[in-house]
């Protein structure tokens, strides 16, 4: 009965110790998903930003173009004088 009894004790502490384990990893993934969702907010956010200065960018573009042009005629037009 004792064999029994040591066994059975054997088998709680290594249940015990699996179920501290598990807690354990729970924990860390916890830490890395909210970690993830830390750096997918962050992602979403400089996307965001970055669709921004890419449309100020092309805006830009357009109005240097436009003022080349303006530029371009006014030489054409002093030149012609």
């Amino acid at each position: 009965m004792d064999n029994v009894e040591r066994e059975f004790g054997q088998r709680d502490f290594q249940i015990s110790n699996l179920e501290a384990k598990i807690m354990k990893r729970e924990a860390e993934l916890q830490m890395a998903n909210d970690m993830i969702a830390g750096q997918r907010t962050d992602l979403e956010k400089l996307i965001i930003a970055h669709k921004t200065l890419m449309m100020q960018y092309q805006e830009s573009q357009i109005e240097s173009k436009e003022l080349q042009e303006f530029l371009q005629a006014e030489k054409y037009t002093l030149a012609g004088t």
